[in-house]
């Protein structure tokens, strides 16, 4: 008998290194790097391995997050982390 487990992939937007937040936004980052962004997204803040999610985008550079397990924002400087797409199929 097979099996099968159905687990839905979400598309990697883009990866990067947090910089320090600028009020009130809880992860900062330069460049117009948040283009492609859209609320609802999954970070992944893999240095110590938080998820939250994109709650609102404040503009290209600035996002407000809310905690899926508990992690802790504003997400100082010199964290890694990963945006997935919440909407792409």
């Amino acid at each position: 008998m097979e099996k099968f487990l159905n687990v839905p992939e979400q598309d990697l937007i883009m990866n990067g290194t947090s910089v320090t937040p600028v009020s009130p936004a809880d992860l900062t980052d330069t460049g117009d790097v948040f283009a492609d962004v859209s609320v609802g997204d999954i970070v992944h803040q893999s240095t110590d391995n938080e998820y939250f999610l994109v709650a609102s985008k404040i503009d290209n550079n600035n996002l407000t997050l809310t905690a899926l397990d508990g992690g802790t924002t504003p997400i100082v400087s010199g964290k890694s982390f990963f945006i997935h797409s919440a909407t792409a199929a």
